[in-house]
């Protein structure tokens, strides 16, 4: 029994300084931050599966493609964060052989390049190599750099992404207080919810349905808020609507435009599951499929 407390203790011990011993070298390892300070217009993504090519546009605006498909903000604002701010937690290695850069991941055919470019000009390159074993930070270089750096970001996810990824999924929006009128017309019924002034204040009044109905105002309202986003699951690949049975067509109203939305559904692929939905919208060049909640939006 002595002997194993014995054991148990100098275990301690050691784990003790061990522990010790990474403190006082993390806190003599210093975060430093890379900033991109320069301006950029371009960033071009070459990964295994694809080149990406995210420009911005003389109004500000950031799109992905050559046909300039908007970029979906959450995912194109982690990609900025990442090039703006590279923290770098350490030096492991310097990569000057081919050996080097087969351990990190950094040879070509694994190699993840990142060119940040104003016009012609490149104003960063980052090389992103395998993911840490926690996955939570990353190998790569920078620039011109054979420095291999340990970053606080899993940056090789990040940049395994592709174009339809980066595409904004985003139909059509609109503001629920401009809203003014939604008609949806069905093989069997067409009726509308429109909104009427009465007196100093607006209501909403159903019509095309039998009888006279009251209109309950907090459902209107929740119902009608419902439409200020619209967003695909995905976007169709050929831009071409499939063989459908037409659902419906819905109409929303503002004093500025008029919208139409024509939906369509196939049975589902395998029995049990929800059909499969998809639509075409006025205001928007592109075809999509809808997720089944969003349809279950305009089946009223």
């Amino acid at each position: 029994m002595k002997l194993r407390k014995k054991i148990l203790l100098a275990g301690c011990g050691i784990l003790f300084v061990i522990a010790l011993f990474q403190c006082v070298a993390s806190s003599n390892n210093s975060i430093k931050t890379l900033k991109l300070e320069k301006d950029f217009n371009t960033i071009e993504i070459q990964n295994l599966t694809e080149k990406i090519v995210i420009n911005k546009q003389a109004d500000g605006k950031w799109t992905v493609s050559e046909k300039q498909y908007d970029v979906n903000e959450a995912e194109f604002d982690s990609i900025l964060e990442a090039l703006q701010n590279i923290q770098l937690l350490e030096k492991v290695a310097t990569a000057n052989s081919d050996l080097a850069k087969e351990k990190y991941d950094l040879a070509e055919g694994k190699v993840i390049t990142v060119l940040v470019k104003n016009g012609e000009e490149i104003v960063r390159t980052v090389k992103v190599g395998k993911a840490s074993s926690t996955n939570f930070q990353t190998y790569i270089t920078v620039d011109n750099s054979n420095d291999v750096y340990l970053v606080n970001r899993n940056m090789n996810s990040l940049f395994s992404t592709t174009t339809e990824d980066l595409r904004s999924k985003i139909i059509k929006e609109f503001k629920a207080e401009d809203i003014t009128s939604i008609q949806i017309t069905k093989a069997d019924s067409d009726w509308t919810l429109s909104k009427v002034q009465d007196g100093e204040t607006f209501v909403w009044q159903l019509t095309g349905v039998p009888g006279s109905i009251d209109v309950d105002s907090e459902k209107a309202d929740a119902w009608v808020k419902s439409f200020e986003t619209f967003v695909a699951s995905s976007w169709i690949a050929d831009n071409k609507l499939p063989q459908a049975t037409k659902e419906l067509t819905c109409t929303v109203k503002t004093n500025a435009e008029t919208v139409t939305f024509d939906v369509y559904s196939n049975p589902p692929e395998i029995e049990g599951e929800n059909p499969q939905y998809f639509g075409s919208c006025s205001a928007c060049e592109y075809v999509f499929n809808l997720p089944s909640y969003t349809f279950s939006r305009f089946n009223k």
